[in-house]
């Protein structure tokens, strides 16, 4: 057994070398995935689904099997009544073989009720990992008689992996694999901040890829371009990716990742009950960065999209979810899959250099200062070793002034000074721990934006100026007062930001006065029509799920049917004042309408009750039934 410190510098050479070594990667080395949820299709629906993924350059195909257990403290470890068969999984398997595709097995462990798996804490350790590796084990034992390529071990389980206690189960579990199934090992980690981030996986060491669950924001905005979603990718990366090829030596793939066909996708990836309106442009871009940021990084082995629907007629030109089914990124996704390394050549993202710098003539009260590109992790300051850690995607890449954190106490009115040869927009981020702020950038406009350092946040100011001299105050003067930081300037001949007009208003001495509180994510939506029910009809809405009156939490989905008519015979919506009115979709199984509801996020607007209008309408938009279904969200 080699020595820990040998251990470590083998792995610090290993990720040095595969960091360095980009001139080798291509797509066409890439695992080039998607996911299917198999439920019980027939298996004709199987050879259609992976045939449409062969011809689009697909080689790689991942299988969720999903399993439940009772609660967040709960020990069992048990089969859903979805829970594809073994049959049908083993179909599939030698289906996607015969094609050519490799195969991944990702088990899902859901909780009953709705709450994310990412909480489950099992007061019972010892019982839950003995039934969690025993399902584990179950698919190991498959992909071996089956020679599938790829076994992940667990997905998103934060609380489970993050305490360190428990390490001993996994890597035990991962032992107990090992034993019965030679392929290779993975684990699809949760890309995060803060306490939902596992990317440093405390057993990543004992894998064979870094799997990462990568649902990230690329923007702030809904209409963003795709170079600034390429500028946001460096900083992810930066964040994410890198420092874990850095830590464990081993290549990273995106075992889960992907974008619903809505306005605003790129700003909440994670968000499949967002309501928006259709954007199939949003979502083709989205790849369209996606493909264009990753395709020559060799320390990137592949991606595995969510999802693709079993089902050939899913997706199409009206239809919101993540998968690309019959939508423009459909064909986005096969130029750069089919033609393995080419995809359509786009140029770099436009960012500025430091050999073409935006601040002419630079210089300052004290001196020492330098120009750098602001992207995540880089020096805040020239005399301090504080960084960045988020910055907004709209300036991501834009050029800033490296000064000195020493110079934070000055107080003259001319502390900076520079040319800008072009119109542009300077912005100032201004330690938020301040009560004033000074003279000089009171009539600045404050953004919504905010940078985060490892040292404080600051608040974002911005001003557009025509080509001329700028100077600028320090950060003490009057009548400024409670920083603990010195101030950081950028520019861009191009970026923006929103104004904090929506988030409150500024004084003259700067401070923001709150606005009376407004629901997040969203404004309620006009209240439905609750008093002209249409009734009496001869036909009679029917709710499978869930009860009236009955108390709901976390991801559920809502679904209804007419009696003794087929699903193609009418539509049917649902109409609430949080989400508007919104069309359910024919499940897999033709018995039902539904519609996909994360309830949690309905907190916002209190417990309840909710009262919801389901209409069915036949083809000729003539109203069939209509039905009230009251729900309470538990808190």
């Amino acid at each position: 057994m080699l020595k820990p410190a040998i251990q470590a510098v083998l792995v610090f050479l290993f990720s040095f070398f595969i960091l360095q070594n980009t001139s080798s990667a291509a797509i066409s080395d890439w695992q080039k995935g998607f996911t299917i949820r198999l439920i019980d299709q027939s298996y004709s629906e199987v050879d259609v689904t992976l045939s449409e993924l062969n011809s689009i350059g697909v080689n790689f195909v991942t299988i969720t099997p999903g399993w439940i257990t009772d609660s967040r403290t709960s020990s069992n470890v048990d089969r859903k009544s979805r829970t594809p068969s073994d049959s049908l999984m083993v179909y599939t398997i030698n289906k996607a073989h015969s094609l050519g595709m490799g195969i991944m097995i990702k088990p899902h462990l859901d909780i009953k009720g709705g709450s994310w798996r990412a909480n489950l804490n099992p007061s019972d350790k010892n019982r839950f990992f003995q039934n969690y590796s025993n399902m584990i084990l179950h698919y190991a034992n498959m992909a071996q008689q089956n020679n599938i390529e790829m076994l992940s071990i667990g997905a998103e389980l934060i609380t489970l992996t993050q305490n360190t206690a428990n390490l001993p189960y996994w890597t035990s579990l991962i032992d107990n694999v090992r034993n019965v199934y030679s392929g290779k090992l993975t684990y699809s980690a949760n890309a995060d901040s803060g306490s939902y981030n596992e990317t440093n996986l405390p057993f990543g060491n004992r894998l064979d890829l870094i799997g990462m669950s990568m649902y990230r924001p690329l923007s702030s905005t809904t209409n963003p371009t795709v170079s600034s979603m390429i500028s946001r990718w460096e900083s992810l990366d930066q964040t994410y990716v890198t420092p874990a090829v850095q830590r464990f030596g081993k290549p990273v793939i995106f075992t889960e990742i992907g974008y619903r066909s809505v306005d605003g996708a790129s700003t909440r990836p994670w968000d499949y009950g967002y309501n928006a309106n259709v954007d199939m442009q949003e979502q083709s871009d989205l790849y369209t960065a996606f493909f264009e940021y990753w395709k020559d990084k060799s320390y990137f082995a592949g991606v595995h999209f969510w999802e693709w629907e079993v089902d050939p007629n899913s997706g199409g030109p009206n239809d919101k979810n993540y998968t690309i089914e019959n939508k423009t990124a459909e064909n986005t996704v096969k130029n750069y899959f089919a033609t393995a390394d080419t995809g359509t050549s786009l140029p770099t993202p436009v960012v500025n250099t430091l050999t073409s710098s935006l601040f002419i003539n630079l210089t300052g009260a004290t001196g020492g200062f330098s120009t750098d590109i602001l992207n995540i992790s880089k020096s805040v300051y020239a005399d301090r070793a504080y960084v960045f850690t988020d910055i907004p995607v709209e300036v991501s890449g834009a050029e800033y002034i490296k000064g000195r954190n020493s110079d934070k106490n000055i107080n003259s009115v001319s502390y900076i000074n520079f040319e800008i040869s072009n119109p542009a927009t300077i912005f100032i981020g201004y330690d938020e721990r301040a009560d004033t702020i000074p003279a000089w950038l009171s009539d600045w406009t404050l953004t919504t934006g905010v940078l985060k350092t490892n040292d404080t946040n600051f608040k974002i100011y911005s001003k557009s100026l025509q080509a001329g001299t700028v100077v600028l105050g320090g950060n003490m003067t009057s009548p400024a007062s409670g920083a603990g930081s010195n101030y950081i300037v950028f520019i861009s001949e191009s970026a923006s930001l929103q104004p904090a007009t929506q988030a409150g208003t500024q004084t003259d001495t700067g401070q923001t006065q709150e606005p009376s509180p407004t629901p997040n994510p969203a404004p309620p939506q006009p209240e439905p029509d609750l008093n002209n029910v249409v009734t009496g009809t001869e036909y009679k809405i029917v709710i499978n799920y869930p009860e009236n009156n009955s108390v709901v939490s976390g991801e559920k989905k809502i679904k209804a049917y007419i009696e003794d008519l087929p699903l193609d015979q009418y539509k049917m919506t649902l109409n609430v004042n949080v989400l508007g009115e919104v069309e359910m979709k024919n499940d897999s199984t033709g018995n039902f309408k539904q519609l996909k509801i994360e309830f949690d996020e309905w907190l916002t607007y209190g417990t309840g009750p909710f009262d919801i209008l389901l209409t069915a309408e036949n083809t000729a938009g003539e109203v069939l039934d209509q039905t009230i279904l009251t729900l309470y969200v538990k808190d």
